[in-house]
């Protein structure tokens, strides 16, 4: 199966979301995880919903030919052109024509005194402009983590997001009242949630994104990598090398592939632990049951977010793979 592309809800603009994993617990808690592709402009917004662990592309990874070319041939456009208003939300679109006072149509050539363009032919325009500058800084020798901040308004990201929390986002985002690109996110998003069928877990065995799983006549569930049996260790590593590899280059879902990039993961200091996150266990039976009568006791109490306590990390009813590691956050 194309955990990539199977179940994809394409929406306007080149924006989609598909599910790649998909589980659930006993007692109920939902651990999705999506592959997500979308405008750069409006990742700052995306970024605030701190429910979520995320991957996503970087300018500092990323060669400045390939950005170059996307920003050419495809550039991250507003989906909505509204009108100009006081306030956040602008309640109608505009479609009149941009005039360009000195406006270089070439750079060998004089500039003219104006220029008149349609809206999404100044964009592209400004789009083209800001790579002939970035391509200019490439050839002097700029590193591209310098070089691509110049195309990030025309860029878009690829995502890999992991969350048990979706219903405020979609409250807030899937909303006539947010940016309309990020509610058309937030819409494929939910579209691609409600056409998923979660798979049961239980304590022991793992959510991992990228990594085919079975489960077989005798309740065991198996994990695949193509037609290759993997161990859980191993399946874990291949899966949370795709969720790193999924940001920025082409998956190689190979062993060979995983184990390197696993290696350089976890032996980097300081430790890059962000790809451990979207792989995850649901809590012992036991342990759930303690949480409870804790989250019980603090209510009762009085205390604020008494169910805080049935969390680890950001996912409520799992443990992430990067909750194991001793030395994943340092205090």
């Amino acid at each position: 199966m194309d955990q990539e592309h199977n179940g994809t809800v394409h929406g306007k603009g080149n924006i989609w979301a598909a599910v790649v994993a998909d589980s659930i617990n006993t007692w109920g808690d939902r651990l999705l995880t999506f592959r997500l592709h979308y405008p750069r402009f409006i990742h700052a917004e995306f970024m605030t919903h701190r429910m979520f662990s995320r991957n996503a592309s970087s300018s500092r990874a990323i060669p400045v030919k390939n950005v170059l070319a996307q920003v050419r041939e495809t550039p991250a456009m507003p989906i909505h052109w509204g009108k100009n208003q006081a306030g956040m939300q602008a309640s109608g679109e505009l479609d009149v024509d941009v005039i360009l006072p000195n406006y270089l149509v070439d750079w060998h050539e004089e500039i003219m005194k104006h220029a008149t363009l349609d809206r999404e032919h100044a964009w592209k325009e400004a789009a083209d402009q800001a790579a002939y500058f970035a391509e200019a800084m490439m050839e002097a020798g700029y590193h591209k983590q310098v070089v691509n901040r110049l195309l990030e308004p025309f860029q878009f990201m690829n995502v890999v997001m992991s969350s048990t929390d979706m219903r405020n986002f979609y409250h807030l985002r899937d909303h006539a009242d947010a940016d309309p690109n990020i509610a058309e996110l937030a819409r494929c998003m939910h579209e691609a949630e409600l056409h998923s069928m979660p798979q049961v877990l239980r304590h022991g065995e793992w959510h991992v994104p990228y990594v085919r799983t079975m489960r077989t006549g005798d309740g065991v569930l198996r994990y695949f990598d193509e037609e290759v049996e993997l161990s859980p260790e191993d399946a874990q590593k291949v899966s949370a090398s795709c969720a790193a590899q999924a940001s920025y280059r082409k998956l190689d879902t190979t062993i060979e592939k995983a184990l390197n990039i696993y290696d350089r993961l976890v032996e980097s200091e300081p430790i890059h632990a962000s790809p451990f996150e979207h792989v995850a266990t649901p809590f012992h039976e036991t342990e759930n049951m303690a949480r409870k009568r804790a989250s019980a006791f603090l209510r009762d109490a009085e205390v604020d977010n008494p169910d805080q306590v049935m969390y680890c990390g950001n996912f409520r009813g799992w443990t992430q793979l990067r909750k194991t590691f001793p030395n994943e956050n340092v205090t």
